[in-house]
């Protein structure tokens, strides 16, 4: 059996609710069901340390095929509280011996939000300038550490700075083949965030607009909150708004006949790739996305669903079609399932694989 080391800086555990929390725990399975012998160094500072030198070991004594990194959102300095004292050198340390050992090393980075305005606007611009001098001191250590910086689409390379672009390849996430969908066309459904990045109020005044269409929105309650003088105005009616997670999802999974992801395209969406394109995929969902944006030109090179204007006049002209023509959504529906198992996680673990190995 051949072995890799898996490393996060995070605590990996199969019970998260985020994209960000998902990946980590997914990929790792993965790894193992492809049938590599998985080195575990994940967890908390101390218990990343104490696997680190086990695994510096198992690299010394040969065998090591390769190491996969999943980065967190946060530097690693701060995944942890700031009374715990984190140092992160030993972690790069640990990924440089590696590599200098002949492991291949590759690393997934995860996200450049905090080189946006909006980020110093949600973080407080005094934790946010101090946050920021991290991730750039983090970005210099992988360019040393990797052989490959693995993206969640080649567009973001334009925005990761320190790194060499000829050490970018493109990872982006994955999903588990479940029980297919079986809602009619119209019949919308969107799981995720809402906020000034997670923009779907042209989408819901759409289907306010559209007898026979139907959108269910599940959101985190707090987030609902705060969003909902923008969406009340449409709620009633086809559009209504849920909270949930995990299993709860299976209801409204089953109820739906296309997945949601006709977001506003500002500029971060041009790179984005939501792992909810790829559970609604999984799940047999043909997908309504905006143009501008990555998972729009994902849907329109795939044939898996329908990329439009962020208007609500096209996007209620599309609903009424797939009111009046179920078959639309049916050809559309056999298009994702013509592609559904080439986005598993484990296709995403045996492109990683193979990219750092070259086999």
């Amino acid at each position: 059996m051949s072995a890799m080391v898996f490393y996060s800086p995070t605590v990996v555990s199969g019970g998260a609710g985020s994209g960000s929390g998902v990946r980590p725990y997914r990929m790792r399975e993965a790894f193992g069901r492809l049938g590599y012998e998985v080195i575990d160094v994940s967890g908390r500072h101390r218990e990343r340390h104490e696997a680190m030198a086990r695994a510096r070991e198992r690299v010394d004594a040969g065998g090591v095929e390769f190491v996969y990194a999943e980065m967190a959102s946060t530097p690693v300095a701060l995944t942890e509280p700031i009374t715990t004292r984190v140092d992160p050198r030993a972690d790069f340390a640990f990924l440089r011996h590696c590599r200098s050992r002949g492991v291949p090393v590759g690393a997934f980075y995860r996200d450049v939000y905090w080189r946006f305005p909006g980020y110093l606007r949600q973080a407080g611009a005094a934790y946010g300038l101090w946050a920021r001098a991290h991730y750039a001191w983090e970005l210099r250590r992988l360019d040393a550490a990797v052989d490959v910086l693995f993206l969640p689409t080649m567009r973001m390379g334009e925005y990761v700075p320190r790194v060499d672009p000829g050490k970018f390849r493109e990872l982006p996430p994955g999903a588990p083949v479940g029980a297919a969908s079986a809602g009619a066309g119209a019949d919308l459904f969107y799981v995720g965030a809402l906020g000034d990045y997670y923009d779907l109020s042209e989408c819901a005044a759409a289907v306010a607009a559209t007898p026979g269409a139907t959108l269910t929105m599940c959101v985190p309650p707090d987030q609902w909150q705060a969003q909902r003088a923008a969406y009340e105005p449409f709620l009633g009616g086809g559009v209504s708004v849920v909270h949930g997670r995990g299993e709860d999802l299976d209801p409204h999974y089953a109820r739906a006949g296309t997945g949601v992801l006709a977001m506003r395209p500002v500029e971060y969406r041009a790179f984005a790739a939501p792992v909810k394109l790829f559970e609604y995929i999984g799940r047999s969902l043909p997908v309504l996305a905006s143009e501008g944006t990555y998972v729009g030109d994902f849907v329109a090179r795939t044939g898996t669903g329908w990329t439009l204007p962020y208007d609500r006049s096209a996007i209620a002209d599309l609903l009424a079609r797939l009111v009046a023509d179920p078959g639309a959504a049916a050809r559309a529906r056999a298009a994702v399932e013509g592609v559904r198992g080439r986005h598993t996680w484990e296709a995403r673990a045996r492109q990683a694989a193979q990219a750092l190995t070259g086999a």
